[in-house]
């Protein structure tokens, strides 16, 4: 209704100035090496011993995913974020939360949600609306001032004593412009995106208290995203998450870059930057367009690797087009994540020296990512579709219209 949208606007703008007064104290990385700047997002089984310390070692924020398990989300995640802290306890940990719901099942959460048809989302005709996850489960309807409550109770859990401490924020999955259903009206939609906000500036009052950052992902070139590419989201939280450099809605039919869309999407990343919000540029190996397969997005024209061989070739060949995109946006609170997919264990992002067959990870681990790199001498520039920049010991060159011509020079 219109009396819901214009309070729920207001209420959006109320916390969103609040939120503004309490912003946490910004997350800023050195220059040393690129290294100083990794972040990773990654699940679906817990770490050992050695693969924590692999982890302790390569990045600085760590974001653990749904159905890390076996069994619950929960509990492994704070165990996990237990492990690492134990190692280095200047590592950032988030908790990752989809908005949605989906892959609910994986969680504890699972049963008191089910438990509280109240927080369902539901189309105008009063039918349920399900998430796309496997199997299916209700949406949440953000608009219920109760489901928000649940929502954010859950990644920073009062019943466990430490988790204040372990978890650093949160990484929100599923945020931004969308309607869920057609079946429900344009004003209730808009009621939905503000009932949204106002579930992410709440997440993010919640971690303020220790200092967090809330990542929503996130930045977004699809069609559905516009006018303003998600952007509208920092004035909720801290963070944002650019999850597709130069993939998937950038790659044109042909199976070639869109040279401008990322263009602007490198400019979005600045200007979430200069507003002092924390950045996640997820950068991948190749034109990644879909469909998956093997747990991989697929290349133009059904041409990437099929094997751990191939895959881990390929990570090592198209990283340097990636760390030159990461290069050109950098910024002390812009970060970096490169791996194949989210599988970090099997697909990159963690090395297994002692079962190579096992992982594609490459041996050494993206070398560059080591080198001496130091403090930019100033903003990228532009000649056409190649951006430059200069670093203390370093230049990047990024080639949107020729990829594997991009390079990193170390000096």
């Amino acid at each position: 209704s219109v009396t819901m949208a214009g309070t729920l606007t207001a209420l959006v703008a109320l916390i969103a100035a609040a939120h503004m007064v309490a912003a946490a104290a910004p997350w800023a990385h050195g220059w040393d090496t690129a290294l100083d700047a990794q972040f990773i997002d990654f699940g679906y089984q817990t770490m050992s011993a050695a693969q924590a310390a692999f982890v302790a070692k390569h990045y600085r924020i760590v974001s653990l995913e749904k159905c890390t398990g076996p069994g619950p989300t929960e509990p492994n995640v704070w165990a996990g974020a237990r492990q690492l802290k134990a190692i280095d306890p200047t590592i950032k940990v988030l908790f990752y939360w989809d908005s949605d719901q989906t892959m609910l099942t994986c969680y504890n959460a699972y049963k008191d949600f089910m438990a509280h048809p109240e927080f369902w989302l539901r189309d105008d005709h009063g039918n349920v609306v399900y998430n796309s996850g496997s199997p299916p489960t209700p949406r949440l309807d953000p608009t219920n001032p109760a489901a928000r409550a649940w929502w954010t109770s859950v990644p920073i859990n009062n019943s466990v004593g430490d988790a204040a401490s372990l978890i650093d924020g949160v990484l929100a999955d599923g945020v931004g412009h969308g309607c869920p259903s057609p079946n429900i009206s344009a004003a209730r939609c808009t009621d939905l995106e503000h009932g949204q906000e106002l579930m992410l500036q709440e997440m993010q009052a919640i971690v303020n208290r220790t200092g967090g950052v809330v990542f929503g992902n996130g930045i977004s070139m699809y069609d559905n995203a516009q006018p303003d590419h998600n952007m509208y989201l920092l004035r909720d939280m801290s963070g944002i998450m650019a999850e597709h450099f130069a993939v998937f809605e950038s790659v044109d039919a042909s199976g070639h870059l869109d040279v401008e869309r990322v263009a602007t999407f490198m400019d979005l990343v600045i200007k979430a930057a200069s507003m002092g919000k924390q950045v996640v540029i997820a950068t991948w190996p190749g034109l990644c367009t879909g469909p998956f397969v093997d747990g991989y997005p697929s290349w133009p024209h059904n041409t990437q690797p099929t094997t751990n061989d191939g895959w881990r070739a390929a990570l090592l060949a198209k990283h340097t087009f990636a760390l030159a995109g990461y290069l050109t946006v950098a910024s002390p609170t812009v970060w970096m994540q490169y791996e194949g997919w989210y599988n970090g264990f099997t697909q990159g992002a963690i090395g297994c020296p002692d079962a190579p067959s096992m992982c594609s990870a490459p041996d050494p681990w993206y070398p560059d990512l080591s080198k001496p790199l130091g403090a930019p001498l100033g903003p990228a520039t532009r000649a056409g579709n190649v951006w430059t920049r200069r670093f203390a010991h370093a230049t990047s060159v990024l080639d949107l219209g020729n990829p594997d011509a991009s390079h990193v020079d170390f000096f």
